[in-house]
């Protein structure tokens, strides 16, 4: 733990390059990081995904009953799983249809049947994490680190008895301690 009284640590921790909290300001523009050709395949295997998806759901709602064999109440539980998948091909098709990059990219690719498509999916976000990257990197380099004083000195403010309060040197005077 770095001591936060000590000069040389508090140096240091100023001459530290910090990558902006926001991250560097990159497109979020699908199409900067994807073709249409590539966009339009993954859109169309999540489009076939979904409607197999619902078909799947509504062939096993149509058999639900209030007394149903272990094999019925599996096919229900597996209908409801389903139906879950089937919102999350819908919250990705409609980033992709809005044309914007998203993390869920690369963990909903494992919906998507063997394929083009299932290759293709992470890449969209791979890609932009990598130009994220190349921007930090950017950001690295073109960085001077701001001018330190090393002659400034350390005193003491206030009355040591309640607590002191430790303080670069500054060109306001010190107020005065009442006490």
């Amino acid at each position: 733990m770095p001591n936060p009284y000590s000069r040389a640590e508090w140096t240091e921790l100023q001459q530290r390059f910090r990558p902006p909290r926001d991250g560097p300001s990159i497109s979020t523009r699908l199409r900067d990081y994807a073709s249409s050709e590539e966009i339009d395949v993954v859109v169309a295997a999540l489009q076939q995904l979904r409607r197999e998806l619902g078909a799947r759901v509504q062939g096993a709602n149509r058999t639900a009953t209030s007394r149903m064999s272990a094999a019925a109440q599996d096919a229900a539980l597996a209908a409801k799983w389903a139906a879950s998948d089937r919102r999350r091909v819908g919250w990705i098709l409609g980033y992709l249809r809005k044309g914007v990059i998203h993390s869920d990219y690369r963990d909903h690719a494992g919906l998507l049947p063997e394929g083009p498509a299932r290759e293709l999916l992470p890449q969209f976000y791979a890609r932009y994490e990598a130009a994220q990257a190349a921007a930090i990197e950017d950001l690295r380099l073109d960085w001077v680190p701001p001018p330190v004083d090393d002659a400034a000195g350390w005193r003491c403010l206030g009355d040591c008895q309640r607590g002191c309060a430790r303080r670069l040197n500054s060109a306001r005077s010190p107020k005065p301690v009442l006490g």
